[in-house]
Parts: C-alpha cells; sequence; structure tokens
C-alpha cells in the first residue's frame, strides 16, 4: 500500500488532486479495491 501514496504524491505535482483522497480511501479498504484503484493510479500517470 505505500507505493500508492508515493504515486500519489508524484501525480498531485500533475494537478491530479483527487489521486490524494484516492490514496487515503484506498488505504481504508479492502486488498482488492487496493488493486483496483493501483490500476487507476498508473492510467493517470
Amino acid at each position: 500500500m505505500p507505493f500508492i501514496s508515493t504515486l500519489a504524491v508524484r501525480n498531485v505535482s500533475s494537478t491530479n488532486v483527487q489521486v490524494v483522497r484516492v490514496s487515503f480511501s484506498a488505504s481504508e479498504v479492502a486488498a482488492q479495491n487496493v488493486r483496483s484503484f493501483s490500476l487507476e493510479l498508473q492510467e493517470v500517470s
């Protein structure tokens, strides 16, 4: 999960503030959802 936060920080510089919310949400949801969030983050970047 830590790597998601790293991706979020990188994407914030790309004006993707919503990614920050996704990272915080991912840390609270099940591992299954974390996988889908990580895939979305990769598409955004």
